[in-house]
Order: C-alpha cells, then sequence, then structure tokens
C-alpha cells in the first residue's frame, strides 16, 4: 500500500497566489477603460486622468517586480507604457488651446434706418466687432461664449454661419412715467452664446450695436436716448469648450481696443 505523499506547500500556494496576481494585474486594464470612459464627461475629465495615471504606475511596478519575465522584455513592455502615458498626456492632458480674440470699433455714421450687417441702425449706435478665432488643429466642442462690455448692447447678430444659440442676460427696458414700457434699450451686462461646435481653423464674429447710455439712465426723456458716441473702454470675452474630452474655460479683457 502507498502512502499519500505530502502535499509540497509551494504547490498549494500557488494557485491562490497565480490568482490574486492575476486579479491585481487586471485591476489597470479595467482602470485605464473606466478612466477612458468617465473622461467623456466634464466633471469627471480630472479624476478620470488621476485614474489612468494611477493605473500605469501600478502597471510598472509590477513589471518591476515580475521575477518570471526577463528585464529586455520588462525594458520594452516599461517602455511601451511610459511612452503610451507620454503621448496621452502631450496630446490630451497638457493641451492647452489659445483662441485668437479680436476686437475693433467702428462709428457706424450710417443713414438712419439702414440696415447693414443685420442690425438696424439710428443716430447715436457705434458698431464693435468681436472675432473668436479656434487656431488649433482640434474642434471646440460645446463652446460657451459670453461678451461684455462698459456700453449698452442696442443689438447683436452673429455674422458667420457656425450655428450658436444666442442667450440673452440681464436685459434692460426703459418705461416712462406710467410705467408703460416704451422702448426696450438693449442689454447691460452679458451676452452668450452656446455653439455646439467650432471646428479648427475657423471662427465666430460678431456685430455689436452700443450706445451711451449715461444720460438715459439719469432720466434723460426721448428722443434725446443715446449719448455721444464714444469708443468702449473695454470688451471682455470669455469661453469654456471641450477639445478631445478636456474641458478648458478662460477669458481676455480688451482694453486697447483700435478704430476701424
Amino acid at each position: 500500500m502507498h502512502k499519500n505523499a505530502k502535499a509540497d506547500p509551494k504547490h498549494r500556494s500557488a494557485t491562490p497566489s497565480n490568482a490574486i496576481t492575476l486579479y491585481l494585474r487586471g485591476g489597470p486594464v479595467v482602470g485605464v477603460l473606466l478612466g477612458l470612459a468617465a473622461m467623456m464627461l466634464t466633471e469627471f475629465f480630472w479624476p478620470a486622468v488621476g485614474l489612468i495615471y494611477l493605473s500605469a504606475l501600478v502597471a510598472l511596478v509590477d513589471l518591476f517586480i515580475e521575477k518570471t519575465i526577463s528585464k529586455w522584455a520588462k525594458a520594452i513592455i516599461g517602455l511601451v507604457i511610459i511612452s503610451v502615458i507620454g503621448a496621452f498626456s502631450h496630446y490630451i492632458v497638457f493641451f492647452y488651446p489659445t483662441p485668437d480674440v479680436k476686437c475693433s470699433w467702428f462709428k457706424a455714421d450710417y443713414p438712419t434706418g439702414s440696415n447693414i450687417d443685420g442690425l438696424t441702425w439710428r443716430p447715436g449706435l457705434s458698431k464693435v466687432i468681436v472675432t473668436f478665432r479656434n487656431t488649433t488643429q482640434r474642434d471646440y466642442i460645446d463652446l460657451d461664449l459670453s461678451i461684455s462690455t462698459n456700453e449698452a448692447v442696442v443689438g447683436i447678430v452673429q455674422k458667420t454661419s457656425i450655428p450658436c444659440m444666442p442667450l440673452q442676460e440681464n436685459p434692460v427696458t426703459i418705461s416712462d412715467s406710467m410705467s408703460n414700457v416704451w422702448l426696450p434699450l438693449g442689454i447691460v451686462g452679458t451676452e452668450r452664446f452656446r455653439c455646439p461646435n467650432l471646428p479648427r481653423h475657423s471662427s465666430i464674429q460678431f456685430v455689436l450695436a452700443i450706445a451711451n447710455i449715461d444720460d438715459l439712465l439719469k432720466g434723460a426723456p426721448p428722443p434725446s436716448l443715446f449719448g455721444p458716441k464714444r469708443k468702449p473702454q473695454w470688451v471682455t470675452v470669455t469661453g469654456a469648450y471641450r477639445v478631445t474630452y478636456h474641458p478648458y474655460s478662460g477669458g481676455i479683457k480688451i482694453t486697447d481696443i483700435p478704430e476701424g
């Protein structure tokens, strides 16, 4: 009769150990996949980036302590991981687009009632043209653009054909002594536009009809609605958008506005 041979302790622990190792090695793959999926949601972009970096670090540590892989194989695999993370960092995480924003002012001494640039002009109105340009090789997605100035905006139109939806904020109206609104004056505050997509190397241009309403706000009665034309002291353009899932936001305040 043969006695049962004692199981080798090393053999007994091999299967559980291998299972744990395989489980831990699957973590970086799952982490990267979850990170890539979460990047599609703007509010989760940076946590997703952190998860991808952490997963890559775990993969590199596991590769370093693995004894069954040769040094040359470790070097090649490690170089591949580092290269992929480097490209991810360069082309997505640390890619910072710089929009080109230009602004100019015109006296706009057009005949009363003229329809120019899609606006009806009358005495006291001057014109500001704002251009927001995407100078990169990538599209701006979900662009939320805001334009404001120290003068009242009586009218604003988009000259370019890129689809954008205007969102008015802080409208100002003027009423007579009987509290009957007789003139929708315009906007004192911010003009907002939402554009689903601003393609690469393209631009959006807006024309603003602005007016000096200092006297009007002090109670000057009609027909002296607007004061003398003057160049605005400043124009501020801010934008929020995504490029390859990376959310960006920023703005510029233009104080040296050239006269056209």
